[in-house]
Protein backbone atom coordinates (compact mmCIF):
# COMPACT_ATOMS: atom_id res chain seq x y z
CA UNK A 1 0.00 0.00 0.00
CA UNK A 2 1.40 3.54 -0.71
CA UNK A 3 0.79 6.71 0.84
CA UNK A 4 0.73 10.04 -0.51
CA UNK A 5 0.96 13.13 1.49
CA UNK A 6 1.02 17.16 0.13
CA UNK A 7 1.26 20.71 1.21
CA UNK A 8 -1.59 23.49 1.29
CA UNK A 9 -0.69 26.77 2.76
CA UNK A 10 -3.87 28.11 3.50
CA UNK A 11 -4.34 32.32 3.61
CA UNK A 12 -6.90 32.88 6.17
CA UNK A 13 -8.28 36.81 5.73
CA UNK A 14 -10.40 39.17 7.89
CA UNK A 15 -13.52 39.32 6.21
CA UNK A 16 -15.93 42.64 5.55
CA UNK A 17 -18.66 43.22 8.66
CA UNK A 18 -21.49 45.11 7.07
CA UNK A 19 -23.09 47.44 9.69
CA UNK A 20 -25.65 50.26 9.38
CA UNK A 21 -24.69 53.21 11.30
CA UNK A 22 -27.95 53.85 12.62
CA UNK A 23 -29.58 54.79 16.37
CA UNK A 24 -32.01 51.57 16.02
CA UNK A 25 -33.12 48.48 14.03
CA UNK A 26 -36.53 50.14 13.96
CA UNK A 27 -37.04 53.83 12.46
CA UNK A 28 -39.37 56.33 11.60
CA UNK A 29 -39.32 58.86 9.05
CA UNK A 30 -41.72 61.57 8.07
CA UNK A 31 -43.20 60.98 3.82
CA UNK A 32 -40.76 63.03 1.34
CA UNK A 33 -38.04 63.16 3.74
CA UNK A 34 -34.79 62.68 2.61
CA UNK A 35 -32.33 59.96 4.70
CA UNK A 36 -29.41 58.86 4.82
CA UNK A 37 -28.05 55.49 5.25
CA UNK A 38 -24.17 54.74 6.04
CA UNK A 39 -21.90 51.85 6.61
CA UNK A 40 -20.01 51.72 9.57
CA UNK A 41 -15.93 52.41 9.14
CA UNK A 42 -14.23 48.81 7.50
CA UNK A 43 -10.88 47.30 8.90
CA UNK A 44 -10.50 45.91 5.25
CA UNK A 45 -9.85 47.78 1.99
CA UNK A 46 -11.22 47.06 -1.50
CA UNK A 47 -14.93 46.27 0.14
CA UNK A 48 -17.86 46.51 -2.36
CA UNK A 49 -20.95 48.25 -0.73
CA UNK A 50 -24.30 47.04 -1.95
CA UNK A 51 -28.02 48.55 -1.22
CA UNK A 52 -31.09 47.20 -1.55
CA UNK A 53 -34.77 48.48 -0.36
CA UNK A 54 -37.37 50.98 -1.62
CA UNK A 55 -36.96 55.08 -2.33
CA UNK A 56 -33.27 54.78 -2.63
CA UNK A 57 -32.17 57.74 -4.67
CA UNK A 58 -28.54 58.03 -4.85
CA UNK A 59 -25.59 55.60 -3.84
CA UNK A 60 -26.58 51.85 -4.27
CA UNK A 61 -22.85 51.05 -4.77
CA UNK A 62 -21.53 53.66 -2.21
CA UNK A 63 -20.82 53.99 1.73
CA UNK A 64 -23.36 55.92 2.10
CA UNK A 65 -27.07 56.67 0.14
CA UNK A 66 -29.58 58.68 0.18
CA UNK A 67 -33.41 57.80 0.39
CA UNK A 68 -36.56 60.06 -0.50
CA UNK A 69 -38.76 58.16 1.75
CA UNK A 70 -42.68 57.30 0.51
CA UNK A 71 -42.48 53.64 1.24
CA UNK A 72 -40.30 52.42 3.73
CA UNK A 73 -39.83 48.93 4.40
CA UNK A 74 -36.72 46.81 5.06
CA UNK A 75 -33.04 48.21 4.13
CA UNK A 76 -30.00 45.80 3.66
CA UNK A 77 -26.81 46.43 3.29
CA UNK A 78 -24.50 44.34 1.96
CA UNK A 79 -20.96 43.99 2.18
CA UNK A 80 -18.13 41.99 0.01
CA UNK A 81 -14.60 41.49 -0.32
CA UNK A 82 -12.49 38.74 -1.45
CA UNK A 83 -15.00 36.53 -2.28
CA UNK A 84 -16.57 37.03 1.12
CA UNK A 85 -19.55 38.84 2.08
CA UNK A 86 -21.96 40.14 4.86
CA UNK A 87 -25.55 41.54 5.47
CA UNK A 88 -26.93 44.26 7.52
CA UNK A 89 -30.53 45.20 7.60
CA UNK A 90 -32.37 48.46 9.09
CA UNK A 91 -36.64 48.72 9.10
CA UNK A 92 -38.19 52.50 8.40
CA UNK A 93 -41.25 52.93 8.67
CA UNK A 94 -42.99 55.86 7.27
CA UNK A 95 -45.34 57.99 8.45
CA UNK A 96 -48.03 59.72 6.58
CA UNK A 97 -49.44 63.24 7.71
CA UNK A 98 -53.01 62.37 8.01
CA UNK A 99 -55.37 65.40 7.27
CA UNK A 100 -58.76 65.35 9.19
CA UNK A 101 -61.82 67.26 6.82
CA UNK A 102 -64.24 68.56 9.23
CA UNK A 103 -68.33 67.39 8.16
CA UNK A 104 -69.89 70.81 7.82
CA UNK A 105 -73.60 69.72 6.91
Amino acid sequence: MKWYSDTLQLEIHEGPVAQIVADSKELQACYGEVKELSAGEMSVSDVRYEWFGADITAGTNEQTVTLSMRTGGMYVLRVSNAGCSTTDTVHIEVMRPSVLIPDVA
